[in-house]
């Protein structure tokens, strides 16, 4: 009778942290760029960047 071996599968737990990171990271600039935009402010330029905006572009949406 033939049986199947199975391979261990390597998992790297790496990529999933870096998207987690990722995501949190884009959660935190849209509600800071929020905020910001709530109280009459320019929001940081690099929360602007992180959510795809050009910063020189901000003041015209």
């Amino acid at each position: 009778m033939h049986t199947l071996a199975l391979k261990p599968q390597s998992f790297s737990i790496r990529p999933v942290l870096a998207w987690f990171g990722t995501v949190f990271a884009v959660i935190d600039a849209a509600i800071a760029v929020s905020a910001a935009a709530e109280s009459h402010r320019k929001p940081k330029e690099r929360d602007l960047r992180t959510l795809g905006i050009n910063p020189a572009q901000y003041p015209t949406f």
